[in-house]
């Protein structure tokens, strides 16, 4: 049985690439995600948000809106969500078919 989610992400689209790469540009991440030999895919994911995580108050309105967009909500409402359901959704976007090759775009 899948977990239950109390906000449920919609699939990734062709549009999302553009404000993930405006976001990521906007918080200076080029060269900070580069997978490094010998690195597992599950290093490389906790790597990957973790830097998010460090740079994200550069882009905190544009990230809020887009993942907030995800889900149904808008800039505001996410801002103000529980720290549980916050990791519920980034629990969905790393589940997302397509992610690797979503972020493989972004590079």
């Amino acid at each position: 049985m899948a977990k239950q989610y109390k906000y449920e992400m919609r699939k990734l689209k062709a549009k999302d690439v553009f404000s993930m790469s405006k976001i990521l540009k906007k918080m200076d991440l080029k060269g900070k995600l580069a997978r490094t030999e010998g690195q597992t895919q599950e290093e490389f994911g906790q790597q990957f948000f973790m830097t998010i995580l460090e740079s994200i108050g550069d882009a905190e309105g544009e990230f809020n809106s887009f993942l907030g967009e995800l889900v149904g909500l808008t800039e505001e409402e996410f801002a103000n969500l529980d720290m549980e359901e916050l990791f519920g959704i980034f629990e969905q976007f790393k589940a997302q078919d397509g992610i690797k090759s979503f972020l493989q775009l972004l590079k």
